[in-house]
């Protein structure tokens, strides 16, 4: 009989841990060197962010979806935000954002042999063939240019399919399409297709948290203070290397 309390006090110890203990779902898509399904660590954004949470006591469970399914994920509760949104995004999925994590350079990759003769601006785009991927928060700007945006699943299938002419460009951030070029399965693509400069645009890349959280200030207050003090302390910049990025863009401490 002298068990049943403890085991009562046992049990409610448990809960109440359970209750406080710091855990952050956040869902991702493949948007390599950024987020890697395959890789350990899942690429630079959720090594950046798992660590300055992990720095405040939070563990970090990142999970690859279809970018598509954020909304549905984060509305009905089985995600707690998401990783690498840009502005539009932090818009359209109603999270609350971040301080800036990195700064994407979003333009258009283009056929090499074309590039000499192709413009790039948005006002060049217009009436032309662009690929895009579904999902994505594209800046209002590619929207209004006129192009005919082609969307498909992936970003490696519109870099196949400008290589095949079905599509004149293919709007993608520099450094994910450099990445993705450099991959195996991309080998016949990898010379003939180009980023062409300038970017039509430089956007903040956030982690977004569901804005229904009780304790979503406090999740971004921890997230802030992290980042900045891995700014400081210079491991932001060294993570940055490692994966052959430009350190440009980085939050100052």
């Amino acid at each position: 009989m002298r068990s049943i309390p403890y085991m009562f006090l046992l049990s409610i110890l448990l809960f109440s841990s359970a209750l406080s203990a710091k855990e952050l779902r956040l869902l991702t898509t493949e948007y390599p060197p950024f987020s890697i399904a395959g890789k350990s660590g899942g690429g630079l954004f959720a090594e950046l962010i798992t660590e300055a949470l992990g720095r405040k006591g939070w563990t970090v469970r990142v999970r690859s979806v279809p970018w598509v399914r954020v909304p549905l994920e984060v509305t009905s509760g089985r995600a707690d935000g998401a990783l690498i949104c840009w502005p539009e995004e932090i818009k359209k999925f109603d999270l609350l954002p971040s301080r800036a994590a990195f700064t994407s350079e979003l333009g258009f990759f283009v056929r090499k042999a074309d590039a000499d003769k192709i413009n790039v601006t948005l006002a060049g785009v217009r009436g032309q063939k662009v690929g895009a991927v579904r999902g994505y928060g594209y800046p209002p700007t590619l929207e209004a240019s006129g192009a005919h945006l082609d969307y498909v699943h992936d970003d490696q299938t519109n870099l196949r399919k400008l290589l095949a002419h079905r599509i004149d460009y293919v709007a993608l951030e520099k450094v994910v399409g450099e990445y993705l070029l450099q991959q195996p399965e991309l080998a016949e693509v990898r010379d003939k297709v180009v980023w062409k400069a300038p970017p039509f645009a430089r956007l903040p890349l956030f982690v977004g948290i569901a804005r229904q959280l009780p304790n979503a200030a406090s999740i971004l207050a921890d997230l802030n203070d992290g980042l900045a003090a891995m700014a400081k302390d210079g491991s932001y910049q060294a993570l940055a290397q490692r994966y052959q990025l430009s350190v440009t863009g980085l939050p100052s401490p």
